[in-house]
């Protein structure tokens, strides 16, 4: 049991602020013209070949970079927790949910059950295999709890105005 939560403490928790930095961001962006005019949809406004969007205008480059800059700043501070790849893969599995919403037709900002709000711990998860950490087990659990709190955190930022959607 102790081992499940050292393996949670290791990287959900850091999983879970750089997901609500992209919150912050689309704050902060909404919140002055020139920022909101200079960011760009990640996927450039290309389309699939089911011509829809790639992503959408939610996955955007600010949010790469903050990502990106979030991961170097974790690996300065705690170097050898894989955070810099923990970041990045919040950032890619946000994106993946978005290419899959835009393959079912799901509308810009609709809620999507088992994929908005967990999409970054499936990528996570399939990226473990990889880096051989965590555990399975450490993941179901980050699975079921981001499930859980995610949607609380996300309505509490949608009452205090972080956000523009409820879900």
């Amino acid at each position: 049991m102790y081992a499940l939560l050292f393996e949670l403490a290791w990287f959900l928790p850091w999983c879970w602020f750089v997901n609500m930095s992209f919150s912050l961001l689309g704050f902060a962006l909404r919140s002055s013209a020139f920022l909101e005019r200079s960011d760009r949809p990640f996927d450039g406004r290309h389309v699939f070949s089911d011509q829809r969007r790639l992503l959408g205008d939610s996955t955007t480059w600010g949010g790469f970079l903050l990502a990106f800059f979030l991961g170097v700043a974790g690996e300065l501070m705690a170097p050898g927790r894989h955070l810099f790849t923990f970041a990045l893969l919040v950032f890619f599995g946000h994106a993946l949910g978005s290419f899959i919403k835009r393959r079912l037709n799901v509308e810009r900002g609709a809620y999507l059950l088992f994929v908005d709000h967990v999409d970054y711990v499936i990528l996570i998860a399939l990226a473990s295999l990889l880096l051989g950490f965590p555990s399975f087990a450490a993941l179901l659990v980050a699975y079921g709890v981001t499930l859980i709190l995610t949607p609380l955190v996300t309505y509490g930022a949608f009452w205090l105005g972080i956000r523009t959607q409820k879900l």
